[in-house]
């Protein structure tokens, strides 16, 4: 029992393990940064709205409903960045990865599927097509050595 646990923890360990060829770090300090000082900028927009006279003769009902309605703005523009950037960098991918497994599947070896970036920028997407190339050439070539080895066999 204790064996068979320590192979599982050993081979959950691998499956997380960080893939050598992956260079590209989205996560990193730029990125941080970059996004704090956006909201900061975005708040500094806001306290610009609040300090300005001509604000201050406005009801407040509308000063709040101003301001409201500069965050669903706001809100909404980062939504769509976001939504954007899921779309180019992870769904468009797997898209035209699930497309060439299903010519892969119908028997169609000569399936070669472009990388989205170059090897000094690779993402673990990019490995992955990387992957699923070097395994379509791999059953393709067996595929071949069947056809060859059948084709010797019958008369």
């Amino acid at each position: 029992m204790n064996k068979e646990k320590h192979k599982a923890d050993s081979r959950n360990k691998e499956k997380h393990e960080v893939d050598p060829r992956v260079i590209m770090n989205i996560t990193g300090w730029r990125g941080f940064l970059l996004t704090y000082f956006v909201i900061l900028l975005l708040v500094g927009i806001q306290t610009g709205f609040v300090v300005m006279p001509v604000f201050h003769k406005i009801d407040p009902f509308f000063q709040i409903n101003i301001i409201m309605l500069y965050w669903a703005i706001v809100a909404f523009i980062f939504i769509a960045l976001t939504r954007w950037q899921i779309r180019q960098q992870n769904d468009i991918p797997m898209r035209t990865l699930s497309n060439a497994a299903k010519e892969v599947a119908n028997g169609d070896f000569s399936v070669y599927v472009e990388p989205t970036h170059t090897p000094d920028k690779y993402d673990y997407i990019d490995v992955m097509f990387t992957d699923f190339n070097v395994m379509v050439q791999e059953l393709g070539s067996i595929e071949t050595l069947k056809k060859r080895l059948c084709g010797e066999c019958i008369p």
